[in-house]
């Protein structure tokens, strides 16, 4: 269940040979029913967000959830979500997150220092109360990767779709390919079965362009992390990748540096800053980000270590025992 492959084990129980029982069919329709529901309550607020964010001039892409249950897979209720991700851009993205305040929005996590979201991070998950989180996403990816990506890039590599009258922005399928592979395997370590599900039908039933998949494998470093989705995902399912698929695995070879950033994102402790450091343009934004994290605000300590008030001594040392640890690590 813990998998969101509910609504593709229930189109299974409709072939004879799917060996459930009616105990457990009965089961699967009503988890797929509390599913559906939620899914239904995320798109409401989908719906209600777009007519907003476009009242104000505001442009955003959403991504996963309710784009691919709506596009690539047979029928939406086999595919469910229980957030909302919108993208928008690194210029815009103090404005949308002003703006969600307005709403009633509030984030879980504050950032280290004002203004490095929109320059470093990823995403900030927001809620209002209802349950529904928002997560705003500058890219698609923490640390290295994340810098790799182009936000101006994913928004030249979008598409429309139609949701209860709207016209929403997406990514189009060679985009939301590859951010597949990203969610499937920089997501979740190990990789989850329903990631890697997206990875497939993307890669069987999507309008991939493979050749422009694999020019912005390549811009974005991402070889790697494509070479190990679809791989993963084939074994693990037990689904042979398309013709396409399989060309691009033997002609794209990923370079030193992505599988080096990838396998410090796999490791513990995850995209940590020294994976990070290297990735950025610039030596003045290297010095930015650095003193960002080395002089967070007191609320930002306050909330990761969960004390009335951080201090910059407990986070000092736990950098330098994780620097201390990886060097031990080394080979």
């Amino acid at each position: 269940m813990n998998e969101r492959l509910v609504g593709v084990a229930l189109a299974a129980t409709e072939s004879s040979a799917s060996g459930f029982s009616n105990r457990q069919h009965r089961e699967l329709v009503a988890y797929h029913r509390d599913a559906m529901l939620w899914a239904l309550t995320v798109e409401r607020k989908l719906v209600f967000l777009a007519d907003r964010l476009a009242g104000a001039g505001i442009d955003f892409v959403v991504l996963k959830g309710a784009t691919l249950a709506h596009t690539v897979y047979p029928d939406p209720s086999w595919r469910s979500f229980g957030d909302l991700d919108l993208l928008v851009k690194a210029t815009d993205w103090r404005t949308v997150h002003d703006h969600l305040g307005s709403l009633g929005f509030t984030r879980q996590m504050p950032e280290p220092r004002k203004g490095f979201d929109e320059r470093f991070g990823k995403a900030a998950v927001l809620t209002n109360g209802d349950g529904i989180e928002v997560d705003l996403h500058r890219t698609l990816a923490m640390g290295a990767f994340g810098q790799w990506i182009g936000s101006d890039d994913l928004f030249r590599e979008t598409a429309e779709m139609q949701l209860a009258g709207r016209t929403i922005l997406r990514l189009n399928d060679t985009a939301a390919f590859l951010h597949a592979c990203i969610h499937a395997i920089l997501g979740w370590n190990p990789p989850q079965l329903w990631p890697l599900r997206d990875v497939l039908q993307l890669a069987h039933h999507g309008a991939v362009r493979w050749d422009h998949a694999a020019e912005l494998s390549k811009r974005w470093r991402l070889r790697g992390v494509v070479h190990m989705a679809l791989t993963t995902a084939s074994e693990s399912l037990g689904v042979a990748l398309p013709e396409p698929a399989h060309r691009m695995l033997e002609r794209e070879r990923p370079g030193r540096r992505e599988m080096a950033a990838m396998r410090a994102y796999l490791q513990p402790g995850g995209a940590g800053p020294l994976a990070t450091i290297g990735a950025i343009r610039g030596i003045g934004a290297r010095i930015s980000y650095v003193s960002m994290l080395l002089f967070p605000s007191r609320e930002f300590l306050a909330a990761r270590q969960g004390t009335a008030r951080g201090s910059y001594f407990d986070r000092w040392l736990s950098s330098l025992r994780r620097i201390r640890r990886k060097v031990r690590e080394q080979p």
